[in-house]
């Protein structure tokens, strides 16, 4: 059992009193002032065949909420019988004997279906499950779901998948399929509320299923830190997406192609070539360097002039589904002679960059030469000289970086190496 990962709570100081949305409620606390407490995100998960995660929400050593995977996938088989079974499930525990912990629930239901020799057969039998809350939902006193989780073994349903197929003899098959949850194939908050010093205190836990229960994982959470005074569903939390940044690119440059380093602050989903808009080029060759994370794409530059690359709002998703906003960079594709003039004054020449075998660096001033990848580990090292030849046709295609150090100043260019 793997307890949440250690966290720096951070705070986050606001009025208790909340202007909500037309429809929803307006919530009042009992101070002047809240704080919100945030654990970072901490990715917790679950694996077959039964796993559990322990939450503690406020960092204190006491475990406030359990959450438990189970799932079997067996297959039977004797003569012409044969019997397969799949089953997920995902849920909410109250651990704790001697005060309530509890959650947010709905009235929800297992949806059955069979099919069975020639019948086609459906049905539903009502339960309660776990709520789940849109962001800036409201979660407080003024809420009258709240489950009854007076003993240790209460539970809330997340998820439920079951799944079985037979076939027997005489040629019959039957096939079942039941769900249940309203948190199947989606990533949501539930709205949760739990004591500690005597108090009652309001939270949410953001927790994240598959279409079938898998991938199950729990991502952050966060609490008010006032007592009893209410919170919205990821209120204080990371809800940002990706930002993206653009690296290999100078004011000016003499070559019609520019190779950028597209490089995310968190891992991003979804990075297509049509992505990308350039006005006066063309984007082609997009490559992954680290998947998720970083990668390079090739612009072609029509006509001397401003080169300007844009990534569309939206065009990528962080693992919450939240997207990144649109971002760009520009450059000037200029005549050689011009860039000539422009790069008079600079201490260090690199070329041939992009490259694929060797590249070589000169310098006005003797000085340290480091390789190292985008992750900071040295690759090759040169000591207090003027100029150099790497040799990187052992290292894999994709950015680099050369650092130039002295006594004066540290410079760092990137290298773009291909196959």
């Amino acid at each position: 059992m793997e307890k949440n990962k250690s966290f720096e709570p951070r705070l986050i100081t606001r009025l208790t009193g909340y202007s909500l949305s037309a429809g929803a409620l307006a919530l009042v606390g009992g101070s002047a002032y809240g704080q919100v407490v945030y654990s970072g995100l901490q990715n917790l998960d679950f694996y077959m065949p039964e796993s559990h995660q322990e939450v503690d929400m406020n960092n204190d050593g006491v475990i406030d909420f359990e959450f438990f995977f189970a799932g079997e996938n067996s297959t039977y088989s004797s003569g012409s019988y044969f019997r397969r079974m799949d089953q997920m499930y995902a849920f909410i525990l109250n651990p704790r004997s001697n005060v309530y912990n509890s959650w947010m629930y709905k009235a929800g239901a297992i949806s059955i279906f069979y099919s069975t020799f020639s019948q086609l057969i459906s049905n539903t039998m009502a339960i309660p499950v776990a709520s789940n809350l849109e962001e800036e939902a409201a979660i407080g006193s003024s809420a009258s779901n709240w489950a009854q989780a007076r003993v240790a073994s209460a539970y809330g349903i997340l998820g439920l998948a079951q799944s079985a197929s037979m076939y027997d003899s005489a040629s019959h098959w039957m096939y079942m399929d039941a769900r249940a949850g309203s948190f199947l194939g989606k990533t949501q908050f539930l709205g949760v509320r739990f004591y500690f010093g005597g108090e009652l205190h309001y939270g949410w836990i953001r927790v994240s299923l598959g279409d079938h229960v898998t991938p199950f994982k729990v991502l952050d959470w966060a609490y008010e830190s006032v007592p009893d005074v209410p919170i919205l569903a990821g209120e204080g939390g990371d809800l940002a997406g990706p930002v993206v940044s653009f690296l290999g690119t100078e004011e000016t440059t003499p070559h019609p192609k520019t190779t950028l380093i597209v490089k995310f602050d968190e891992p991003a989903e979804g990075l297509e070539l049509g992505d990308f808009s350039v006005s006066n080029g063309a984007a082609s060759n997009l490559r992954v360097v680290t998947e998720g994370l970083v990668y390079t794409v090739d612009i072609i530059s029509e006509s001397f002039g401003d080169v300007e690359l844009s990534l569309h709002q939206a065009a990528v998703e962080d693992v919450f589904g939240a997207p990144n906003d649109e971002a760009g960079v520009s450059w000037v594709y200029v005549d050689a002679l011009v860039a000539l003039d422009n790069q008079r004054g600079d201490e260090l020449r690199i070329f041939p960059n992009p490259a694929s075998e060797f590249v070589r660096v000169e310098l006005e001033e003797a000085s340290d030469i480091l390789l190292t990848d985008m992750n900071g580990r040295e690759l090759m090292k040169e000591r207090n000289v003027l100029s150099a030849g790497l040799d990187i046709s052992g290292i894999q295609p994709g950015a680099y970086v050369i650092m130039i150090k002295n006594s004066r100043w540290v410079k760092q260019r990137t290298l773009i190496v291909h196959e």
